[in-house]
């Protein structure tokens, strides 16, 4: 990874992981990112729930029923019938 901003100490978490979220998928550490056992799990678990957040933005999650749920939108598993 690349050397964290001097003033990381200052930065809220929000920023700390969108700085995480722009790092993890450089080149650098594709490789690593292969054997997740391979980091330290402080950065493994934020590593995961950034992936997962990612991967829900862009292709929502499939229900049981089949329907596609996608947060923020109106479908049936947001409606309150």
């Amino acid at each position: 990874m690349t050397k964290p901003p001097s003033d990381y100490r200052s930065m809220s978490a929000a920023e700390m992981l969108d700085n995480l979220a722009r790092q993890i998928y450089k080149p650098h550490l594709l490789k690593p990112r292969e054997d997740l056992r391979s980091i330290p799990e402080v950065l493994r678990i934020p590593i995961l729930i950034i992936d997962f957040d990612i991967e829900v933005h862009i292709n929502g999650i499939t229900r049981i029923s089949g329907e596609l749920y996608r947060p923020g939108k109106n479908n049936a598993a947001n409606s309150t019938d």
